[in-house]
Formats: structure tokens, sequence, C-alpha cells
């Protein structure tokens, strides 16, 4: 098979999708919008080529699947096209090899040199050193976080003075951390990091995941802290019976002429409820969800958000508030008019909601919002807010913040209470849930 076919669209999707860790081929076709024969003839040909690899699972609770496919190893597809150098070749990446093809994949050019030259001064050190990550927050030094239990390195790595080919010198530092050290400096709202070498990629922090997505030639770090699919029980769904009922009368009177209004009840074609309860365990795991350790239930309070979208894959490093012109557009996907009752600025009727964060994204307020019904009938004053997202391409991400067993709609305690857009016109919409917990 030609290298170039290896990396078609179609098998791109597939390799990109697995960077995040282990999925079946039922889970791949609905991320990839294609059908199980199309996923799993092209998980043959990249388990052929020695870039995926298989793995059947026979204990595995029932509904769970049993065969599921991640990547192989590490490897580039390099082409070179200089004056006097053209070539191609398919290379397996040493942990050397990853780092450099990570600081020429990082979108500036003008550190390009200096953390090559630093990442060589470190390299006796490597060994030691669980991560190395780029802080992107500082843009007047270069400073390498460096992640170790050897606190030796603190002496023997501090900082070097660099200077380019064109003389210009700079000082790159070295911030030696332990992983504790490194969790607290993760929580600050503004950090943010590009990973040159990630030995893990997860750190238990309460309640979450924080998932360090590192892929296949994909050299940047997605900081998405504890955004993650969300595993679905259907309990039970159920709709407002409007037939039956008991009419009202009035006495009539031949040869009269009567003025009456008459009031009914009409369900929304455009949107639709989910509510329920929050479980789940702490777990230390790595990017193929092989389990380090465990522990059972989440304890204590439960915070966080729970998403649902009709995209599949959704861009979280782009999650915001819907803008007006994006609120307009999902209207129109769901064939809400502009004269409907429904339509979304007279269903989220406020900006007010507590400030959230969304994986790195921090800070996340003034959206449009509202409050789902309490038992009184009326929206909670300060429980199941309504927040409307979207992520960088636009796509709508419908989002609660999670109440730990607050009352809900039915008089019964729930952890969410979830709105989601829906058009009844289209049939039945696919959903996809995401859940972060904090």
């Amino acid at each position: 098979m030609e290298q170039e076919t290896l990396f078609t669209a179609s098998k791109w999707d597939i390799l990109k999708i697995l960077s995040s860790g282990s999925k079946s081929p039922l889970q791949l076709a609905k991320l990839s919008n294609t059908s199980v024969a199309n996923i799993s003839q092209q998980l043959r040909l990249l388990e052929m080529a020695g870039l995926v690899q298989s793995k059947r699972i026979s204990n595995r609770d029932k509904g769970q699947p049993r065969l599921l496919y991640s990547l192989a190893g590490n490897h580039s597809f390099l082409i070179a096209s200089t004056q006097d150098f053209v070539d191609k070749k398919f290379h397996k990446l040493s942990d050397y090899n990853k780092i450099i093809l990570k600081i020429w994949f990082l979108d500036k050019p003008e550190l390009h040199y200096y953390l090559e030259k630093a990442f060589w001064h470190a390299e006796e050190h490597i060994n030691k050193i669980d991560a190395m990550l780029l802080d992107l927050t500082n843009s007047d030094n270069i400073n390498l976080v460096m992640v170790s239990d050897d606190q030796n390195l603190k002496t023997q790595l501090k900082k070097v003075l660099i200077k380019n080919p064109e003389g210009i010198s700079k000082t790159v530092f070295f911030d030696i951390k332990t992983k504790y050290e490194l969790s607290k400096v993760l929580n600050k709202k503004s950090s943010e990091f590009y990973a040159l070498k990630m030995r893990y990629t997860n750190h238990v922090k309460k309640a979450v995941l924080l998932m360090i997505v590192l892929g296949l030639l994909y050299t940047g770090i997605t900081l998405v802290f504890g955004v993650q699919g969300a595993g679905v029980d259907l309990v039970a769904s159920s709709r407002a019976n409007l037939s039956g009922g008991s009419p009202d009368s009035i006495a009539v009177q031949a040869g009269n002429v009567t003025e009456i209004n008459i009031s009914g009840t009409k369900i929304t074609e455009h949107w639709a409820g989910f509510y329920g309860e929050i479980s789940g365990n702490l777990t230390l795991e790595n990017s193929n969800g092989d389990v380090f350790y465990d522990w059972t239930g989440l304890g204590g309070s439960i915070a966080g958000e729970v998403f649902a979208s009709a995209d599949g894959t959704v861009s979280w490093s782009g999650i915001g508030c819907a803008s007006e012109a994006e609120a307009l557009a999902i209207e129109g996907t769901l064939g809400i008019d502009p004269d409907d009752s429904d339509r979304i600025n007279n269903t989220y009727t406020s900006t007010t909601h507590p400030t959230f964060n969304v994986g790195s994204v921090s800070g996340i307020t003034g959206c449009n919002a509202t409050n789902t019904y309490d038992a009184g009938g009326s929206p909670s004053a300060d429980a199941f807010y309504q927040v409307l997202l979207t992520d960088a391409e636009g796509d709508a991400v419908y989002t609660t913040l999670i109440n730990d067993t607050e009352t809900g709609f039915d008089g019964s305690t729930h952890d969410f209470q979830l709105l989601v857009g829906e058009s009844d016109a289209a049939g039945t919409t696919t959903v996809y849930f995401y859940i972060e917990l904090s």
C-alpha cells in the first residue's frame, strides 16, 4: 500500500479520534458520521500498516464494547522538498524524535531554534523528566516547566543563554516542578501550555480526568480538563398527553351571539428536556483508557457541567457564549421561525448565571441563560441554570450546571435538568452527551 493512502481523509479522521483514547468500530462510526462497514474496512488497512491495534475485552459489562482500537506506537510520515533534497519517508518515532517534531509543529517558528538547543541542553536528564511543557502565558521569556520528582534537577537545570544564527540571544528558564506542584499550576485559570514531552496524560483531580490529548503527529497540547463523553442510561422518557381532560361548558340560548375566549396547550416542536442523577468514580489512567488505579464513587458534593450537542466531535478549545448570529443559525437548524414563541431569545431570557470554566476555557459568564422549573412550576431561583454555548465551529452546545440533589420540576431531587434544542420536523435526532466534573 502506498504510504500516502494511509493518511487520506477517512483514515486520518480515525487516527485523530483514536488520539484521544480507545474506541470501538461503532463509536468511531458515530463520531465520523459514516457506516460501521466503512470504519471496519479502514481499520483493517490501518492495522495491517501497523498504525492501529485492536484489543478484545472478554469481561466487559453488558452493553459495553468488547473490541477496542487504539493507536499502535508513534509514527510520522515526512515529506521533504528542498533545493538539494526531495524525499518522503515513514518513520517510527523515538522519544527524541517526538520532542523535535513537537517543536517543529509549534506555531511560533521564532522559538524553534531556542527550544531545540534547550532540549539538547537538558537531554542528559530526560529520563528523569515526566513532562516538558512550554509556558505560553509568558511572552517575554521562554519558560520550560519540567515535571520531575527528582529535586536535584533544580540545581542541575536552572537557565541557559542561547544565541540563534542571527545573533539574537534569549534566556531559556527551566522551572522544575513535582506532579503535585504541576496540578496547582494547571488549576490556574490563565494557564496555557504546549507539551514537548509527556510521559503520562492524566493527573487525578477531584472527580476530574485531566485529559491531555497527544496524537499521531498532532503535537500540540489540548487542555481539556475533564470534559469527556458521558455514559448515558435511559431510565424513562415521556410526553405530555393533551388528549381528554374535562372541558368547560356554558349555557347556550338560541338566538344569542356570544363572544368567548378559548385557551389550550401545544407541545413544543423545538425543544426536549433531560433530567437525572450523576454517578461515576475517580480514576488514574492513560490516554488508551488503561486503568492504573481507581476509586469507587465521586465523594463529597458533585459539581460541574452536563453538555448535549448534535455534534459528536465538539471543539472544546473554542467553546464560548453563543453570539446573536450563532443563535439565529441555531434557530434555522431547529426550524424555528422568527414569530415562534419558543425561539431562542424567548427561551434564554437572561444573561445571569454563575461563572464557570469548560476545559481550558475559563471565566465563561454573561451567556444566553435561563433556569428550568422547580416543583412550584416556575423557574428555579438558584439552580438548574441553562446556558447556550457554541464551539469553534459554531455548533450548539446546550449546557446545564450540575446541582447536587436539588428539588426538580417533578418534586423529586435531581443532579441536573437540561434543555436541548431538537427539531420535531426532522424526526429523531441523535444527541451526544458530555460531562465535566470538578
